[in-house]
């Protein structure tokens, strides 16, 4: 009987913490997402992600060349005043998909520096999350689809 008990306990700890760790893939995500037809090769699609990312004025980064994700450094405004300073991050994640298909992801996370007495120093903030910024995701996909999306042109 005292088997079980423990063992009903621990179950219970890990589906708690199981659903902690499924936190950043969570559905108040906010990914704008766009499935390219006719994508380039992967290597060159995330190369095109982070010059991208560094036309939206993201710092750059970090590439899982295996995961098909990439995340951009934190690019931070710190503001005199408390809870007003942020900082946020880009993340890419593109998926391949039938038929040669690759569904591109995009999410800004955006935390704000909740630091009271020296909101201006860097090593002293204090980030929480704040909230997702859809706009500029879709601002960093816009630069994606410049680089990898067929043009027309004039006929001749």
């Amino acid at each position: 009987m005292r088997l079980s008990s423990i063992f009903s306990h621990l179950l219970a700890i890990f589906a708690m913490g199981s659903c902690t760790l499924m936190g950043d893939m969570s559905e108040d995500a906010q990914w704008v997402e766009h499935e390219l037809q006719s994508p380039p090769p992967m290597r060159d699609l995330m190369d095109a992600c982070n010059w991208a990312m560094i036309r939206s004025k993201f710092p750059p980064g970090e590439l899982d060349v295996a995961d098909h994700r990439l995340v951009s450094g934190w690019d931070v405004q710190l503001n005199a005043f408390s809870n007003r300073g942020r900082r946020s991050r880009a993340i890419v994640q593109a998926t391949d998909l039938e038929g040669g298909k690759v569904l591109l992801k995009i999410r800004v996370k955006e935390q704000a520096n909740k630091e009271k007495h020296q909101p201006l120093v860097l090593s002293k903030a204090k980030w929480e999350d704040y909230r997702e910024d859809p706009a500029r995701a879709r601002i960093v996909l816009e630069h994606v689809l410049y680089q990898v999306q067929p043009r027309g042109g004039r006929a001749k």
